[in-house]
């Protein structure tokens, strides 16, 4: 089909080929094609563009004018929309300025008139409080008065008692004590140590507490079921042999005695110092010269029969071995919980206290104390095998868990075994157990100022149970049955964190604090006099 321009039909022509390659037609390109966005001459467009959009020059100029005009139209009406926009968020944001400069207006007044409020509120129960707590003091001074006879007498009891004037075992004694028990007991709902001039009256008190305990353990004495509690109510007098300075200290050590006069302690972190009684230095042993050991602290150690050393590393949870000569060998490895206390028993076997943490006390610790009996080939010291002998975790009768954090550990003549179980960084507690897992009683301190923190413990050679009080500056006897039998240390300003016994009793070890050890002549051996003191 042929149109009047150039007598060609628009898009009539049939042809594979869309481009134009025709260099001689350059000058008479007078067609335009959509397809292929190329300029065309006429024999181009009936040749190579069959079917193609295809439209003349001028044609092609008048659609360009028309979509530039329509492109400038959208874009200035966007540029009003957004001028628009910027016009609403300059209104909202004046708008919320204002609303916001009240709200903060609001906010301060409301806060003037709480603070007022609660300085009102604080005025008035202060003044209930004066009111009340003169009405209190006025009462408690009356009836300190009328009861002042009572508080003489008792006194005067005491005074006769503590110069053995008065026995324990008197009988008017012990129905004096009770009658003035119930009359003590009528004064504690008052706050006794708040109010001044009432100090000794709080002394005679805890003095007749002191002396009802004394009177209850003498009428009880008799239910002892054991072969020494004839002697376990024999005096023991501590009588200072030697002290001694060893530094640099720590601040809690650990003791093991070799002999009478010979014990193993701490001087650092990683090292061990054998000394006499004397405070002299026999022999030093340094766990860090060892490279896997290296940087580690020696936390807890214990002696076996031929003098050699075990002790763990916590870090590592790994016990390891030291000859007399400082030779170090591994034992094991890779303990399932961090080992925090060591003790080689009578029989030879090795107890070992385990806690499930390192040191966080408050969060939920699992204590468990095991005795392993240890196989060690003693040609090659090494390769030892370790067969379990029992695992204490809960009472026998599976009634709860036994220990959170057990410490240090001691063996009674009567076969239980007493361990110190941390409850707190700062409080303790004593357990004693016997061999079957049955817990056989709990003990905590006597008359405290402060938490019961004990850090070690011992026995001697007739059941009694020898254990410090770090915050209460005490060292208390019991007896085999758990009951406090007396002091033999109270001195303010010091502070006993280990002890130990030597292997006939005849001597205690004691480590004050940092830098202080002191020996102490505990008993008399049966060969002095034939009678224990």
């Amino acid at each position: 089909m042929m149109t009047s321009e150039g007598n060609i039909s628009r898009g009539s022509f049939q042809s594979a080929n869309p481009e134009c390659q025709e260099r001689s037609c350059e000058n008479d390109r007078g067609f335009f094609c959509k397809k292929c966005t190329l300029g065309l001459c006429r024999k181009c467009i009936q040749a190579k563009h069959e079917g193609h959009d295809w439209v003349t020059l001028k044609e092609r100029a008048t659609e360009c004018q028309h979509e530039a005009k329509s492109f400038m139209k959208k874009l200035e009406e966007l540029e009003e929309k957004k001028k628009a926009e910027i016009r609403n968020l300059k209104a909202m944001v004046k708008k919320n300025g204002e609303s916001f400069s009240k709200t903060t207006q609001e906010i301060d007044n409301r806060e003037n008139i709480m603070k007022y409020e609660v300085q009102e509120y604080s005025r008035e129960l202060k003044r209930q409080f004066e009111i009340h707590h003169q009405d209190r003091e006025n009462e408690l001074q009356d009836l300190i008065s009328q009861k002042e006879d009572e508080i003489s007498k008792l006194e005067l009891y005491m005074e006769f008692f503590e110069s053995g004037i008065l026995s324990s075992t008197d009988a008017h004694v012990v129905e004096y004590t009770h009658d003035i028990q119930l009359k003590i007991e009528s004064y504690t709902p008052f706050n006794f140590g708040s109010l001044k001039g009432q100090s000794q009256f709080v002394a005679g008190r805890n003095n007749l507490s002191e002396l009802r305990d004394l009177l209850g353990r003498s009428q009880t004495a008799g239910v002892i079921r054991d072969d020494y509690s004839s002697q376990q109510n024999q005096e023991i007098n501590l009588q200072e042999v030697s002290h001694f300075k060893f530094s640099p200290g720590l601040e809690s050590t650990i003791l093991c005695m070799v002999s009478e006069n010979m014990a193993f302690h701490h001087t650092e972190h990683r090292k061990v110092q054998l000394s006499n009684d004397k405070g002299h230095s026999i022999q030093e042993f340094d766990i860090g010269r060892n490279p896997e050991l290296s940087g580690q602290q020696l936390y807890t150690f214990t002696k076996l029969a031929d003098d050699d050393l075990i002790f763990c590393c916590r870090n590592q949870r790994s016990l390891w071995r030291m000859n007399r000569s400082g030779w170090i060998t591994c034992l094991r490895r890779d303990l399932l919980y961090y080992p925090t206390g060591l003790l080689t028993l009578k029989d030879g076997n090795l107890l070992i206290c385990y806690a499930s943490k390192r040191f966080n006390f408050m969060k939920s610790s699992t204590g468990m104390v095991s005795i392993l009996n240890v196989l060690i080939d003693e040609e090659s010291r090494s390769s030892p095998t370790f067969k379990l002998v029992k695992n204490f975790t809960h009472n026998a009768d599976a009634s709860g868990k036994l220990f959170k954090w057990p410490y240090r550990a001691a063996e009674n003549k009567n076969t239980d075994l007493c361990i110190v179980d941390f409850l707190t960084t700062e409080s303790s507690v004593l357990k004693v157990v016997d061999r079957q897992g049955n817990l056989r009683f709990c003990y905590s301190g006597q008359f405290l100022s402060k938490p019961f923190l004990a850090t070690s413990v011992a026995c001697d050679n007739h059941c009694r149970i020898i254990v410090n009080d770090n915050l209460n500056h005490r060292i208390h006897v019991l007896s085999q049955e758990g009951s406090f039998m007396k002091f033999i240390w109270k001195e303010l300003d010091s502070y006993p964190w280990a002890l130990a016994l030597s292997p006939s009793c005849s001597f205690l070890w004691v480590h004050f604090g940092k830098k202080t050890m002191k020996v102490f002549k505990y008993e008399k051996s049966e060969s002095d006099d034939g009678n224990i003191q």
